[in-house]
């Protein structure tokens, strides 16, 4: 399942930064999406479903070197959400 959404909020930038982006998979526990922009293990950033504006606090849980742009960035939610 592909949702459109936004994360924000990169370790190490003055100001938030934003990156909009889609899931590539989506579970309770989660998603997985790419992302060009780097991240590291354990970073924490914020996840925006763009259809309801439904917000969530999430962890970098894995990462994948996808391509020479991107990386698959596994994302943890803080507890299990069904309805993101």
């Amino acid at each position: 399942m592909r949702v459109a959404v936004v994360i924000y909020g990169f370790a190490g930038k003055p100001a938030p930064s934003t990156k909009d982006t889609q899931t590539v998979v989506v579970n309770p526990s989660g998603a997985l999406v790419s992302l060009r922009t780097k991240l590291a293990l354990g970073d924490t950033v914020f996840l925006i479903h763009k259809s309801s504006r439904q917000e969530q606090e999430v962890r970098v849980v894995y990462l994948d070197t996808y391509s020479d742009r991107e990386t698959r960035v596994g994302l943890a939610f803080k507890k299990p959400i069904s309805d993101f």
